[in-house]
């Protein structure tokens, strides 16, 4: 009888214990096939990886339900009761939400910090939250504010991957594509980049739109890296007009990333087609 209670004490704290350690996120991944957390804690400095793992969430949660989606960047000013309202709506013709509460410092203050402790004590079966913030310090994780959120949510640790382990990472996210990538393509991208995961990955992208199910080869990586060229919303009209489908989606693609407003983009077209 002692014997089986130390083993149910046990198996209870290793429960416990596998809920407050955080999780990286290919675990994130696999858990949300699983099951989905009523409050997820997204911490880390790489905003791709970090973008990726609500972007995870969001689907995840939409697929069980939610069609709605709020974000709210907190800054000092924030209406807290409004976020609190909203948190806690439900009922017969309430809809099952996502938010994402993102805070650039990850400083809560007294009023905002008593607001997400109550809620993570009596959490909303309706909605998932997403509270986002940069890489934490030991400090502020040893706050009674982050302890109790880490015994309360799902805490996912956004880890930087290092350099050596980069053009593996490439190779994967290459194949996800459908492209072939060899090591020497994947470490020379790695170098050019220079670990910058978003830049990395928006020549992955580059890759896919320009040469789709090829083999990546060190040369297309130079064009692709060394064409940082401006292209303007007339280049775009040209290269449609011209018939030239893989440079318009390239400029597009371009445009795009350069926040170009897409109201003169369609001005532009809409003049050539008058």
């Amino acid at each position: 009888s002692h014997g089986s209670t130390v083993h149910l004490t046990s198996k209870l704290f290793n429960k416990r214990q596998s809920r407050i350690m955080p999780i990286n996120t290919d675990q994130l991944i696999r858990q949300l096939k699983q099951s989905l957390s009523p409050i997820y804690h997204i911490h880390g400095d790489e905003i791709l990886l970090l973008q990726e793992a609500r972007e995870a969430i969001y689907q995840a949660a939409k697929a069980r339900g939610a069609d709605e989606r709020q974000t709210f960047l907190i800054t000092p000013d924030i209406d807290w009761q409004h976020i609190s309202s909203t948190l806690s709506q439900s009922g017969l013709f309430a809809n099952k939400q996502c938010i994402n509460c993102s805070h650039p410092t990850g400083k809560f203050d007294k009023k905002s910090a008593n607001i997400l402790v109550a809620y993570c004590k009596k959490p909303n079966p309706d909605n998932t939250l997403i509270i986002t913030t940069p890489k934490l310090t030991k400090a502020q994780l040893n706050t009674a504010f982050y302890k109790t959120l880490t015994q309360n949510s799902t805490s996912v640790k956004i880890w930087p991957i290092p350099l050596p382990k980069l053009p593996i990472w490439i190779q994967q996210r290459m194949r996800a594509k459908g492209l072939i990538s060899d090591t020497q393509s994947a470490r020379m991208l790695a170098e050019l980049t220079e670990g910058n995961l978003v830049a990395t990955h928006q020549a992955i992208e580059k890759c896919h739109l320009l040469y789709p199910g090829q083999r990546i080869t060190p040369a297309m990586l130079e064009t692709i890296l060394s064409n940082h060229q401006h292209y303007s919303i007339y280049d775009l009209t040209n290269a449609a007009l011209s018939g030239q489908v893989q440079k318009t989606l390239h400029i597009l693609s371009i445009l795009k990333q350069e926040h170009t407003e897409p109201v003169l983009v369609l001005w532009n077209i809409a003049r050539e087609l008058r």
